[in-house]
């Protein structure tokens, strides 16, 4: 995994446009794993990953999100 793919939930809620309590949820539920520790201790998450688990889950029935064309 490449290493400045490695972001905290902050910045991947950001990049992605969604909140940061999203990405919490994909990790308490198994769909996104941490992939290491910041220097400060924070989680940091795979980009490339969340990007995946939000295309996936987007169009979920269960989701609520609005989904743009």
């Amino acid at each position: 995994m490449d290493q400045g793919d490695l972001l905290p939930a902050f910045l991947i809620a950001r990049e992605l446009g969604v909140s940061r309590q999203l990405v919490y949820w994909w990790t308490r539920n198994g769909k996104l794993d941490r992939a290491g520790r910041a220097a400060d201790g924070r989680p940091l998450y795979s980009l490339r990953q969340a990007a995946g688990v939000d295309r996936e889950t987007k169009h979920s029935p269960l989701s609520h999100r609005t989904v743009s064309a």
